[in-house]
């Protein structure tokens, strides 16, 4: 019984852990147009990366080390599977994925928490960029299909479910 409390105790960090790992990723890939912005994604990806690691921060190395590797693996197999298609529809598609999750109950997102300021900063800085607010309008049913396919995908493997 208590192996099978510890396997359900790791899924459930990797389930709190994957939103703030994906955002990672995506502040990785959106290009600064000036040094401020170089410095805001910089920091965007040290915020994530925290939160990517704190349902485990209190365990020991090891276990972190375990946790990190199981996240990256999972955001990889995620992801990669949308290679390719752009930055922007992944980034909606995350957006509606984010809202599925918060409004379902699955993570809570807190509004004034560190993820949720940053990933509203992340959002205000891509909507600055016009070209970037016609092309997220333009993909918007394909982002949802992909977040559905997200949740699809996540639960064939157990997770959010």
């Amino acid at each position: 019984m208590e192996k099978n409390n510890r396997i359900a105790t790791a899924i459930r960090n990797v389930e709190l852990a994957l939103p703030s790992a994906i955002a990672h990723r995506l502040a990785g890939v959106f290009i600064p147009t000036s040094v401020a912005d170089k410095e805001f994604l910089s920091h965007a990806q040290t915020v994530f990366n925290a939160c990517t690691m704190a349902p485990v921060e209190n365990m020991p190395l090891a276990k972190r080390e375990s946790h990190r590797r199981a996240v990256l693996k999972l955001r990889a197999e995620l992801l990669d599977q949308y290679e390719g298609r752009g930055a922007v529809t992944v980034y909606a598609a995350a957006q509606a994925w984010f809202q599925y999750l918060h409004d379902n109950g699955l993570v809570l997102i807190e509004e004034d928490g560190p993820f949720a300021i940053t990933w509203d900063a992340l959002g205000e800085s891509f909507q600055q960029d016009a070209g970037n607010m016609e092309a997220y309008k333009a993909c918007e049913r394909s982002a949802l299909r992909m977040a559905g396919q997200w949740i699809e995908w996540l639960g064939d493997r157990g997770y959010y479910l």
